[in-house]
């Protein structure tokens, strides 16, 4: 008897939630879900990364999640990269879907990623991504890649110039990851940016233009303690040479890196402005650490000393 088709594989690593933030995760992942059931079929997999928190997060999937999911338990943490990997390989369905134990979806999500499960001729979709702080405010917007949904014209260059793309506004066909393979383990911080940018040497890419996610900004989360210790622009700089290696791999102008460059010394430059108008000097001072190796020239050099006298 042949195994009955999944269009979505929705897959969630836990480790340590906040309990609050999740119970909302999952209240609009069922409500999402639930509108476009009859059209879309669905499998939800949570992988909990050996995390050392009681299990009471269990009790909030079973209460608030209505659709059969499966929980998968690690013997051991694997960090975000590998837990990723371990949601991509337990997926059967044709569309992956990766979020974050504290991120949102909006109701219509899936109903307006997917019109029509045999109509996209694209490997990635995405859409525009609300950033909300902790008390589910939005605070910005990830950029407008085009006015119009469709197809990204040489995503390439996009994605090299600038990194439009949050996890929770992603879906990646499961061919897709057969074919490039998993997450880099070697990143802690850069390993979707430098993912999107292989799908997009390979692969047609779709965006969606409205904002149908958001990702979460708190104090407690993985990546504002990578921020604190300089450890994101760190890995920032090995993505950039194992760019450099793909780019080269796929007989692509390595001299397009560059690009790459200047969106990351820019980052650098915004993060270390708002560090030191939040009095973090030691953090600041680990950004431009690592943002000296970024320099090119003499007006790169200025506007980074630009953004440590001026607050």
């Amino acid at each position: 008897m042949a195994l009955e088709e999944v269009d979505i594989s929705v897959c969630i690593p836990i480790y340590k939630p906040n309990l609050l933030w999740f119970e909302q995760l999952i209240k609009s992942l069922q409500k999402s879900i639930e509108i476009i059931k009859d059209n879309l079929s669905f499998e939800v997999l949570f992988v909990d990364d050996s995390s050392p928190c009681n299990k009471q997060y269990q009790l909030i999937i079973s209460e608030h999640l209505i659709i059969p999911y499966t929980i998968y338990q690690n013997d051991e943490n694997m960090g975000l990269a590998g837990a990723w990997n371990t949601c991509v390989n337990y997926a059967k369905g044709n569309w992956v879907h990766i979020l974050h134990q504290d991120d949102l979806i909006d109701l219509n999500f899936y109903k307006k990623m997917i019109v029509d499960r045999h109509e996209s001729s694209a490997g990635m979709k995405f859409c525009q991504t609300n950033f909300i702080n902790e008390y589910g405010k939005i605070d910005s917007q990830t950029a407008l890649v085009k006015s119009v949904s469709g197809l990204v014209e040489n995503p390439l260059q996009v994605f090299l110039r600038t990194q439009p793309v949050q996890c929770p506004s992603v879906l990646v066909k499961k061919m897709v990851y057969q074919e490039l393979g998993g997450f880099d383990t070697d990143l802690i911080y850069t390993l979707d940016w430098f993912y999107w940018i292989k799908v997009a040497t390979n692969y047609k890419v779709e965006f969606i233009s409205e904002a149908l996610a958001s990702y979460r900004i708190s104090t407690t989360n993985e990546t504002n303690r990578l921020k604190s210790k300089g450890e994101d622009a760190k890995d920032s700089l090995l993505a950039l040479k194992k760019i450099k290696l793909w780019l080269k791999a796929n007989s692509i102008d390595e001299r397009q890196i560059r690009m790459a460059e200047i969106r990351i010394l820019n980052f650098n430059l915004y993060k270390i402005k708002r560090m030191l108008q939040k009095g973090e000097i030691l953090a600041a001072c680990m950004q431009f650490r690592y943002s000296l190796v970024l320099i090119r020239n003499i007006s790169d050099l200025k506007n980074l000393i630009k953004s440590l006298v001026m607050k």
